[in-house]
């Protein structure tokens, strides 16, 4: 964000032009003038937003936490100098795909993928469908069987 300003440019102008997923990122958790939104309550409510936009795992190796781990990897290798990042939990099974039809299998399959992602501390923002996480704290250390904080 810092670098979109140093160049004078408007960071609502950019995320705009890039997508409209970008855009409602920026509308759920930035302001123009002051970053982020006080809303959030971010520890440390300065630096840059990381969002990820797309995790799949191969279906074969689903069920081991590996969605979880290279969640981690990404925070780890891009998260420097971030203040949060952002996910929209949204199983891809259902990309461009949600009907009347199948509607209740797909909300549960978001709930169950909701739940996956708050096991890194992801919450939801309001009743938006993007979740945080606040990189002003630990990130849990994560393993093949299981969690530790």
């Amino acid at each position: 964000m810092g670098d979109v300003h140093a160049r004078g440019l408007s960071l609502l102008d950019v995320c705009d032009s890039h997508s409209a997923e970008l855009l409602d990122y920026y509308e759920t958790f930035l302001d123009e003038e002051e970053g982020f939104l006080e809303d959030l309550n971010l520890e440390m409510p300065y630096g840059d937003l990381l969002i990820i936009h797309k995790i799949e795992v191969n279906p074969q190796f689903r069920g081991h936490q590996l969605g979880l781990l290279a969640l981690l990897r990404t925070i780890k290798t891009f998260g420097e100098g971030c203040a949060m990042v952002a996910i929209k939990p949204f199983p891809l099974q259902f990309e461009n795909k949600v009907t009347d039809k199948n509607q209740s299998k797909f909300e549960a399959a978001q709930k169950k993928l909701r739940r996956y992602w708050a096991k890194l501390g992801f919450v939801r923002f309001e009743e938006t469908d993007q979740y945080y996480l606040d990189l002003a704290y630990q990130l849990p250390k994560v393993n093949i069987t299981g969690f530790q904080r």
